[in-house]
């Protein structure tokens, strides 16, 4: 029954050092080709283009996914207790509550178990490159 649970938990052990090397990647990877568009000709800031915008699209499909999962799982608690619960055998009532006690904390994806992905990272992730490529200009 509270598979789900532990299957978040799973995938998440398993792609840990993915989700962190993802978000490490895609914000140096936006800094610096955001700072190679500006110094190169308009030819090739076409081409580096394409890579900005798929790194801007893979950060932002990875964070979506996982603040889609923290907003499921908080409704979830919610929807379990408005469903007439309440009707059923002791039992089952019993199954129920433990259920919404479970879904207190919602799932989520976390890199490193550090920070979790989510569209605020996903943010974060767009200042912080924002950040690194004024330095990298203020260098030049």
């Amino acid at each position: 029954m509270f598979y789900n649970f532990s299957l978040s938990k799973l995938i998440n052990s398993i792609f840990n050092f993915t989700f962190a090397l993802d978000l490490i990647t895609t914000t140096f990877a936006i800094s610096l080709m955001g700072l190679t568009m500006v110094m190169v000709r308009f030819g090739q800031a076409v081409m580096f283009s394409a890579g900005f915008s798929f790194f801007l699209l893979l950060g932002f499909l990875f964070c979506n996914n996982g603040d889609e999962l923290i907003n499921a799982t908080k409704n979830l608690g919610a929807a379990i207790f408005y469903s007439n619960w309440y009707e059923g055998s002791s039992e089952y009532r019993r199954m129920i509550i433990f259920f919404i006690m479970r879904t207190k904390t919602p799932c989520e994806y976390r890199a490193f178990g550090y920070m979790s992905l989510s569209m605020e990272t996903y943010m974060r992730i767009l200042k912080l490159s924002y950040q690194l490529f004024t330095s990298f200009r203020a260098i030049e």
